[in-house]
């Protein structure tokens, strides 16, 4: 650990004591373990009832782990929505560090945005509204702006440039907001703040690490400074950044239904994970000395898919962080934090390739590295957002297994060494008990989220009123529900492509809207309409009574292509927002940086 370091871990902050968050820890994983094992002796019982076959144990190990992480994702949604209905502020109630502040900025913060290939336009109009934002607050002289291009395409290069200069031009910023583009992109966005630190780091005591589609309020911003100033024990503040400016249906579903559950998922998190939690490498305030000290990034060995430098770094900066002392907090601010998202299933699975090969890169360096438990947590989780496709997917295969030997195996009743014959057990209303239970708790989680919104006459208005949100839900329930398959098969061929080693590049990724053809939809999805021919040829041959059960699955699979050419249209997702439905607070009302923010985007595009 280094002196800093020392001296911040025994620095006197309002961070929870320890036996606090014992207690904590203690209140979130009891119910997390009691009904894990509650569903894993359910399902025990439901196999051993005839016996215990070589072929239903790894079912019974896949759903235990399956399962497990169902239950502690909806004991984490259900202690978030209790502190929403109970706590008087529960943001200070769920992350006590924001309880201190400092009454006035001493110092200096860099305002850095990595951009990749971005189109400049758009980049400089995110650095326009930010910037008059944080002009408002009357505190722009303690911040500077960076734009750090890692732009290899030259015509894109000079057009940031004179981006860049239009912008310090309009708002009077020269020698406030700078401009560097790096002849060697190396080490990719990790290299490109790297290169900023060994430039600029020691001038400034923290930096606020954007993305190229991040928007964030100049009070958001004052109040993180003000809150790791006033915290000398607190080294990354990550904002709760909401999803807006979405106009295909597809990222209009998405946009709502995270912008519904995200600030109830992330108060109950923090409220276990206190100043353990994880970093998403934008819209989060840094301090930089133990950035640079703490931080420096190992480099996984070997040749393998899974070698080389780290993608998701995020991740292990802040468990490289906890690991020498500091605290790292999620703060689920309502409002004030920004980001875009792709506009179809396509694009957003193309980047959902990209971090699948990151997280699961993050298996390297679960043992040897010296990490904090909740680090390690951290770390499966992420792994387990991929390999869970995986899960589900061998689970379902192994019960089509099951129903085909059941259906090729003679049973014999009668034992002629026995006066009584031996009938075959089922435990179908057991089956139903926990088939029920799983789907209550995928459920519940989003029911509380609207129940949350409900309750609060202004906050409903911005979600289209009981009506809208009602609808909406239900909607947003199906659509997700048609739609999870087709993302497990995706998440398969990921994972399978990581393991046979084909290495994604770094390119920049897809932003504003952009439609699919029917053609192009089908082409991305070839693997899912087979998967779906094979589960429904399958179960249909051998147990056509189940297939009712796997109805969702298959009809998912089946509408994947019409869904997702639907799905990326901009004209239907707006028809749907003048109907009331898919509405999100900053919408029905926008704050000042997103209103100022659809002006620039509007005048671009005129």
């Amino acid at each position: 650990m280094s002196a800093a370091s020392a001296v911040a871990a025994t620095a006197s902050c309002v961070a929870a004591p320890r036996y606090s968050a014992l207690g904590r820890r203690l209140a979130y994983f009891t119910p997390v373990l009691a009904t894990a094992g509650a569903g894993v002796w359910l399902m025990t019982d439901i196999l051993r009832a005839n016996g215990l076959t070589p072929a239903e144990i790894p079912v019974l190990v896949l759903f235990a782990l399956a399962f497990s992480l169902i239950a502690a994702s909806f004991w984490n949604a259900v202690a978030g929505f209790l502190i929403q209905v109970f706590a008087r502020d529960p943001l200070a109630f769920s992350a006590p560090v924001v309880r201190r502040k400092a009454g006035r900025i001493e110092v200096r913060t860099a305002i850095i945005m990595p951009a990749y290939n971005e189109d400049p336009v758009r980049v400089c109009a995110r650095l326009d509204s930010i910037y008059r934002s944080l002009q408002e607050t009357g505190e722009l002289n303690n911040f500077v702006f960076f734009l750090l291009s890692d732009t290899t395409n030259a015509a894109i290069g000079a057009r940031e440039l004179a981006e860049w200069r239009q912008l310090c031009g309009r708002l009077g910023a020269h020698g406030r907001i700078r401009y560097r583009r790096r002849a060697w992109n190396t080490r990719r966005k990790v290299g490109n703040i790297d290169d900023f630190l060994k430039r600029w780091g020691k001038r400034f005591e923290f930096m606020l690490v954007l993305d190229a589609d991040s928007v964030m309020a100049g009070e958001v911003i004052v109040d993180l400074v003000k809150i790791m100033q006033a915290n000398p024990r607190v080294a990354l503040l990550q904002s709760l950044p909401a999803a807006v400016n979405q106009d295909t249906a597809f990222s209009r579903i998405l946009q709502f239904g995270s912008r519904l559950c995200s600030e109830m998922l992330t108060i109950g998190g923090s409220f276990w994970q206190l100043g353990r939690a994880n970093y998403f490498g934008h819209n989060a305030l840094i301090r930089i000395e133990p950035f640079v000290h703490d931080c420096d990034l190992p480099t996984v060995p070997g040749t393998g898919p899974l070698s080389g430098d780290i993608l998701s770094h995020d991740f292990i900066e802040a468990a490289l962080l906890q690991r020498a002392g500091w605290e790292v907090w999620n703060l689920a601010y309502p409002a004030g934090s920004y980001e875009e998202m792709p506009s179809n299933i396509v694009d957003y699975a193309k980047r959902d390739r990209r971090w699948c090969q990151g997280n699961l890169q993050h298996m390297m360096l679960l043992r040897g590295h010296g990490l904090r438990w909740m680090s390690l947590l951290h770390l499966f989780l992420g792994i387990m957002s991929y390999l869970g496709s995986l899960v589900w997917f061998v689970m379902i295969a192994l019960g089509i297994y099951l129903l085909w030997d059941d259906a090729l195996t003679v049973h014999e009743y009668f034992d002629p060494t026995r006066l009584f014959p031996i009938w075959e057990i089922l435990k179908s209303d057991e089956a139903i008990t926990l088939f029920s239970a799983t789907i209550a708790m995928l459920l519940i989680p989003k029911l509380l989220a609207a129940l949350a919104v409900l309750r609060r006459r202004s906050l409903r208005a911005g979600f289209g009123g009981f009506a809208g949100v009602v609808a909406s839900l239900l909607v947003e329930i199906v659509f997700m529900a048609l739609t999870a398959p087709v993302m497990m098969v995706f998440h398969l061929w990921f994972v399978f492509s990581v393991f046979t080693g084909n290495k994604i590049g770094w390119n920049a990724q897809a932003r504003g809207n952009r439609g699919l053809t029917l053609l192009e939809a089908f082409a991305c999805q070839k693997w899912q309409t087979l998967v779906g021919i094979a589960i429904f040829v399958g179960v249909a041959a051998i147990a056509p009574q189940h297939l009712w059960w796997l109805a969702p699955i298959l009809a998912g699979l089946a509408l994947a292509g019409p869904l997702a050419v639907v799905g990326s249209r901009a004209d239907f997702g707006l028809w749907l927002r003048r109907r009331g439905l898919f509405l999100i607070p900053e919408e029905v009302a926008p704050p000042a940086e997103l209103r100022r923010l659809t002006a620039l985007d509007g005048a671009a595009s005129a």
